[in-house]
């Protein structure tokens, strides 16, 4: 902006006191109370019982960009307000005032129905652009700066006043103001003009005659605007072609082309190779531009070191300015022998004379480089004058350094000031309520007030009560703070079994209330589906409840305040029932031990429970619940890891399912199925858990004896053996009975057997120990002692059908014909025995012998050959005393 030496102040045309009087109560007709601003009261919730600290900024006192212009300052509030103070010559605070001084913001008077977008200030007056894109202008008319078409240099505007001269269908995005003109831009891209035109700075083509209404700009061929700016007697202008573009008056090289010679027309300003502009701003009579890359470039009058290139000199073309390590600017604005920049952390820059403070630097050394001022805020936007310098914070506050005189730093005095200080709002808050009960703690500091609420329920209405030059006014803020806060369910609600036969630990929790401590009340419904009808039930009120399992099949719990309330998710009562299973493996009957331990570990098996196509294990470490309602099919498989011992297979489930509660009792009719092997618990059935479910597995056990043609009896020696292949069912592993596996486990089946002797030994047959008959069975184990009536044949051919039974230790001969030397016969057998396990109830253990199933009719002689049992050859494993 320009210099404002020459200007006389207008007394006005009323008394500042009748003024300002007037102002008040037009205010009152037209606006009435002061809206507030965007923002809300921080935070928008807490505490019931109170005590939460609020804040908020004063209503209408917030700024988002703030013009600095010789005598006066004008600032737009963030929401599309006007402020004016400092000199009010012809009215430039716009509060239909006219005359006086002002240290603080006062409010302008806004058309109905408009706000503000864009704001600008000249020597003399303000002008603003409307949200319906039409430009207002208020102050005195020298020169025509008010663009109103009236040619009277005294005329003024109290109050925001539309343009009526604006070209037919065009709408205004931005403007700025110099010493007594106006440059405005408009949507398409073209720019106008109005006011003083003495050197051309209107850029028209003209120079000497002032424009009263707006001018267009002559454009340069092809070229449309992205943004304008007003220096004192010179303008400046962004092209879409990426130059920068001026006009006006250049005797100190202001217009950056090379020459000092003023134009009327848009010139192009000589920026250097590859440098394109982002931010333009005009002075006294310098420029400048921020480029792509952040630096600043600067030209025109450098006689205070403004040009900030570390030189006194002026220039005519762009020159770089001495950047500061590691900094890039955003903003720069040009004073008369100064300038300012943001850069992009926020912080503010200067540089150029300081002999009246105008640098911000809390002292009065001049810079010709850029030197840093400290203002503790975030800076958005920064504006210079020729005696002072205004910054805004991202928070709304303003601040403001340099000269004084009216009262242009709003700080609320006319003291200079060499380092920033804010702008006061000219507003005190006498009281903020919250649901119509005031808050206690009031404070004020600055623009932002603080209170405390008071305690309420709900959400309430927030009213701000403060004083504007002697008014009152109260800003509304609906709805605008909340005790409690509708319950958050944080944790779903559970079921599950316990403490006890028939009872189930419900759990849920929900926040609701900012009150440590203070949570929503809870109540627990109950329902037979999971989509209700609910009913609650009696005594569950706290987060976690004990309930009786038959109270319903689904459970929710509802979180109440008294703001609101929130249901959980249903959750399926916990009905389930903790089930072990378990494998037993009974001894085979007359088995031999050692046999018997061999396979029979119940760990080879693992117990399953089955439902909806999912297997679930329910060993004493699996942790298994059953649901109500759902039938388990409770099974059984051999182990994975570690693998089962390899007999293991050999075993089968015998018997039906059995089952009992945790007491052994059992368990309620129709919960188990022996037949099915199923399991299926009903809904209010109350059961001893955990339901204990086992499942028996057992084998046989079968082992060879060989007996000579002179009726001695052994243990078969080598080439003596029976091979046994299953016939039935087809899966059932085979066995061999031999010299070195004289005894062995088996599963029951039917099995195809090949009996053979050593070379030169015939057959008679092969003879079995009659397990039917209890003392011929008891026997098994001392098969050599049986008596003769307790063999049986099975065969008197070399192949044979042979059937075991389940559970039994069978006891096979082999006859022979011709004599052979044969060691005496042990007084005992080893006749082992292995019990297999598979499914999941106990079972009961099958009793069973070896029969014939079928056989050849005559024996074949063997060539004579080795005895049948040599000295040395190996006894049945396992023999025991009989005595």
């Amino acid at each position: 902006m320009g210099d404002h030496s020459g200007l006389h102040r207008l007394s006005g045309r009323w008394p500042r006191t009748l003024g300002i009087l007037l102002a008040s109560l037009l205010a009152l007709v037209l606006i009435g109370p002061i809206p507030h601003a965007d923002a809300t009261p921080a935070p928008t919730t807490g505490r019931t019982r109170g005590g939460t600290v609020v804040t908020d900024k004063l209503p209408g006192s917030s700024f988002k960009k703030v013009v600095a212009a010789y005598t006066a300052t004008w600032a737009l509030g963030t929401d599309g307000s006007a402020y004016g103070w400092g000199d009010n010559t012809g009215g430039k605070w716009g509060d239909g005032s006219i005359g006086g001084n002002s240290t603080t913001p006062m409010p302008s008077i806004l058309p109905a129905g408009i706000t503000f977008t864009d704001i600008a200030g000249s020597a003399n007056a303000a002008a603003a652009i409307g949200s319906d894109g039409n430009v207002y202008t208020w102050g005195s008319n020298s020169y025509g700066t008010l663009g109103v078409g009236s040619t009277n240099d005294n005329a003024t505007r109290a109050t925001p006043t539309r343009l009526t001269t604006l070209p037919s269908g065009v709408k205004f995005t931005q403007l700025d103001g110099g010493n007594w003109h106006v440059i405005a831009l408009a949507s398409d891209g073209r720019a106008y003009g109005w006011g003083r035109n003495n050197n051309g700075q209107l850029g028209n083509g003209q120079s000497g005659t002032n424009a009263y209404s707006l001018v267009a700009v002559a454009m340069p061929s092809g070229v449309t605007f992205t943004e304008v700016t007003a220096g004192s007697y010179h303008s400046l202008a962004i092209g879409s072609d990426g130059n920068v573009w001026a006009w006006g008056i250049n005797r100190q090289g202001q217009l950056g082309n090379g020459s000092s010679a003023d134009s009327s027309r848009p010139v192009k300003v000589a920026l250097p190779a590859g440098v394109k502009p982002v931010e333009i701003a005009g002075g006294w009579q310098n420029s400048a531009i921020v480029a792509s890359d952040g630096r600043i470039y600067t030209w025109g009058d450098g006689d205070s070191g403004q040009l900030g290139n570390g030189s006194g000199r002026n220039s005519s073309k762009p020159v770089a300015i001495t950047m500061p390590a590691g900094v890039t600017f955003t903003k720069v604005a040009v004073g008369k022998y100064h300038m300012v920049a943001l850069d992009s952390n926020g912080d503010v820059w200067s540089w150029g004379d300081n002999s009246r403070g105008l640098l911000g630097t809390g002292d009065y050394q001049s810079h010709s480089t850029p030197v840093r001022v400290v203002t503790g805020k975030h800076i958005t936007e920064v504006s210079a004058s020729d005696d002072y310098s205004m910054v805004t914070a991202s928070d709304g506050a303003v601040f403001g350094w340099g000269q004084n005189i009216t009262g242009v730093l709003g700080n609320g005095s006319s003291e200079p000031t060499p380092a920033p200080t804010p702008v006061v709002s000219g507003a005190t808050v006498t009281s903020v309520t919250f649901g119509g009960v005031v808050g206690t703690g009031l404070s004020q500091d600055g623009l932002t007030w603080t209170a405390t609420t008071p305690g309420g329920c709900g959400p309430v209405d927030v009213v701000v009560n403060y004083t504007l030059r002697g008014t009152q006014h109260s800003s509304r803020y609906a709805g605008g703070f909340t005790y409690a806060t509708t319950p958050v369910i944080t944790s779903p609600a559970t079921a599950s079994a316990g403490p006890g036969a028939g009872r189930t630990t419900v759990s849920a929790a929900a926040t609701g209330d900012n009150d440590p401590g203070l949570v929503p009340a809870v109540q627990w419904q109950g329902s037979a589906t999971s989509t209700g009808p609910w009913t609650n039930i009696p005594g569950a009120t706290s987060a976690t409840a004990v309930i009786p399992t038959t109270s319903a099949s689904w459970v929710q719990a509802v979180f109440t305040n008294c703001s609101a309330t929130a249901t959980t998710a249903a959750v399926r009562l916990s009905t389930d029932v903790g089930v072990i299973g378990t494998k037993v493996v009974p001894a085979v009957g007359h088995g031999d031990p050692v046999l018997d331990k061999a396979g029979a570990d119940p760990a080879n098996w693992q117990l399953t429970a089955t439902a909806n196509g999912v297997t679930t294990p329910i060993g004493a470490g699996d942790g298994a619940r059953l649901e109500r309602g759902v039938g388990y099919v409770i099974g059984e498989r051999l182990r994975t890891n570690p693998a089962p011992d390899a007999v293991a297979s050999r075993y089968e489930r015998v018997g039906q399912l059995a089952c009992t509660d945790a007491n052994g009792a059992a368990l309620p009719p129709g919960v188990v199925d022996a037949v099915a092997s199923t399991v299926t618990l009903g809904a209010a059935q109350v059961i001893a858990e955990p339901i204990r479910c086992s499942i028996d597995n057992q084998a046989a056990q079968a082992s060879l004896l060989v007996k000579q043609a002179d009726g001695s009896l052994g243990a078969p020696g080598d080439g003596w053996s029976l091979a046994a292949s299953a016939a039935a069912p087809s899966d059932v592993p085979g066995f061999t009975l031999d010299a070195r596996t004289p005894a062995t486990i088996v599963r029951r089946g039917t099995y195809s057997a090949t009996i053979s002797a050593p070379a030169g030994v015939a057959l008679a047959g092969i003879e079995a120990l009659d397990v039917t008959r209890p003392a011929c069975a008891a026997q098994a184990n001392t098969a050599a002692r049986a008596p003769e009536d307790c063999w049986t044949t099975v065969s008197a051919a070399d192949t044979t059908t042979l059937a075991p039974g389940v559970g039994t230790h069978v006891v096979y001969r082999l006859v022979a014909t011709a004599p052979a030397a044969m060691p005496p016969l042990p007084l005992t057998g080893g006749l082992g025995s292995l019990g297999f396990m598979a499914g999941g109830v106990a079972a009961v253990a099958v009793a069973g012998g070896a029969g014939l199933v079928g056989s050849r009719a005559a024996a074949r002689s063997k060539r004579p050959g080795p005895p049948i049992g040599p000295p040395g050859a190996p006894q049945v494993p396992g023999e025991q005393s009989a005595e």
